[in-house]
C-alpha cells in the first residue's frame, strides 16, 4: 500500500460498513485498528479492510467517499463486487494477499 489518494471501506465488528478517504492507507488503517480512527469505528472494533480504490486526486477521493456513503448497503456491496467504481479498479485484501504470495513464490524461485 502506498501514499496516494484512496477511498477505503472497512467492515466493523457489528457488520456495518465505514467508508473514508486518505492519502496514506496503511497509516489510516492502523489508526482505526488502534482505536484512533474515526469515532464511528472506535466503538465497533475490530475492523477489517474490505476494499479500496485510488482516484486521481484527493478532491476526487473525498467526492467519491461522499457518493459511496449515500448508497444503500446492498448497492455498496454490489458496487464493490463489480471490481470497478467511479472509473477506478477496486482492490480487496485478496488482491494484496495474491500479490504478496506471487512475489514470495518468485523470490523462492530466484533463490533456488
Amino acid at each position: 500500500m502506498d501514499s496516494r489518494p484512496t477511498v477505503y471501506v472497512l467492515r466493523c465488528s457489528d457488520g456495518s460498513l465505514y467508508t473514508g478517504a486518505t492519502i496514506d492507507l496503511a497509516r489510516r488503517v492502523v489508526a482505526h485498528l488502534r482505536g484512533r480512527g474515526a469515532k464511528y469505528t472506535r466503538g465497533r472494533l475490530p475492523v477489517a479492510l474490505i476494499a479500496w480504490w485510488h482516484p486521481q486526486t484527493f478532491a476526487a477521493a473525498k467526492s467519491q467517499e461522499a457518493r459511496f456513503k449515500r448508497l444503500s448497503r446492498s448497492r455498496k456491496r454490489a458496487a464493490l463486487s463489480e471490481g470497478k467504481l467511479y472509473g477506478c479498479r477496486v482492490h480487496s485484501p485478496r488482491d494484496a494477499i495474491h500479490a504478496i504470495s506471487t512475489l514470495e513464490r518468485a523470490d523462492a524461485r530466484r533463490k533456488s
